[in-house]
């Protein structure tokens, strides 16, 4: 049993390193991968147009302009 913890123990220090190394690597990759697509893959979802009955509401402004608000994202 003495030998088996042993040779865990090194094992455990030897995998720290490559560990290290691994993190390293992908947080690299991960700051190019941010850099690369930044802003691409912004406001790709789009709500529906929120059903109003109403074109007007009781203070006579407009409640909702789908055509601006899909134009401004």
């Amino acid at each position: 049993l003495k030998t088996i913890v042993g040779a865990l123990v090194q094992s455990v220090k030897k995998l720290s390193d490559v560990m290290i190394l691994t993190v390293f690597c992908l947080s690299v990759f991960a700051l190019i991968g941010l850099q690369l697509f930044m802003g691409n893959l912004r406001n790709k979802c789009v709500v529906w147009p929120i059903d109003l009955n109403e074109t007007y509401l009781e203070n006579g402004t407009k409640g909702f302009d789908w055509e601006e608000y899909s134009n401004n994202m």
